[in-house]
């Protein structure tokens, strides 16, 4: 469903791609200057089990590959194997699958992740000192509905996450990597804003760390619900409040 328009070489630019609510339809909306480069753009796969066992069956056919025969093993469902294994794949280690989660916003590898510490670790946000009034999870990747959070709450986090070096680089960096390349390239906030990017319709968020010169490093978090305008003028709304934090300095400190 194309309801993008075409403008002016010199008016605002922006592109927005989303599923509808079924997954069935992918609907492309905002405004693109006339002769613009093309863009590549991904959007979330509403099976991803599925989608892997069409590709590897194509895969698997094209090598030439006969006898073999894939199947979905679902949650509560026993798997038994009852011939040897041919292959196995050893996953990245797990600052690496943090760090794709966080810099690329990669919502499948954060619902894993989410459903491997459940399934392994006693750890709550209880143990952050989080009080549970102020968020309530229900899948990984932010996703679901159900998912409500506070700015407290991922302040909370965050500073006690701040030591911790494998989460630090798995940030988006202002204007050199990640989901946020392409923001803070013009500003005092280059280079000095470590932060989560977050986007649903109507929704926008941006939490992380910011470190002004000539101030201690501040953690922060601007969660933007129910939204008017365009993701453009939104996400600039943002970056102007975050590029006045890292403009701060040792007055700030003063009561």
């Amino acid at each position: 469903i194309n309801r993008s328009q075409t403008v002016g070489v010199n008016a605002p630019e922006f592109l927005e791609v989303q599923r509808d609510r079924f997954g069935m339809a992918v609907i492309l909306t905002g405004a693109l200057r006339q002769g613009s480069a093309s863009e590549l753009i991904g959007i979330s796969v509403p099976d991803p089990a599925e989608r892997f066992l069409f590709h590897w069956q194509a895969a698997l056919k094209n090598a030439g590959v006969r006898g073999w025969r894939l199947a979905r093993v679902e949650k509560k469902q026993k798997l038994i194997l009852s011939e040897p294994a041919i292959a196995k794949i050893d996953s990245p280690t797990l600052a690496e699958l943090v760090s794709e989660t966080n810099l690329n916003s990669n919502n499948l590898y954060a619902e894993v992740l989410r459903q491997w510490i459940l399934q392994r670790s006693k750890f709550t946000l209880d143990s952050f000192g989080v009080d549970q009034k102020h968020y309530r999870l229900a899948d990984g990747s932010g996703l679901a509905r159900a998912n409500l959070a506070s700015p407290v709450a991922l302040v909370q986090v965050l500073q006690m996450m701040a030591n911790e070096a494998a989460f630090r680089d798995s940030l988006p960096v202002a204007g050199r990597k990640g989901s946020l390349i392409n923001r803070f390239r013009n500003s005092i906030a280059l280079n000095r804003v470590q932060a989560k990017t977050g986007f649903l319709t109507g929704s926008v968020a941006l939490s992380g760390y910011v470190t002004p010169k000539a101030h201690p490093p501040v953690a922060f978090s601007i969660l933007l619900n129910h939204a008017i305008g365009n993701l453009s003028s939104q996400q600039g709304a943002i970056d102007e409040m975050v590029t006045l934090l890292a403009d701060l300095d040792q007055q700030a400190c003063r009561p």
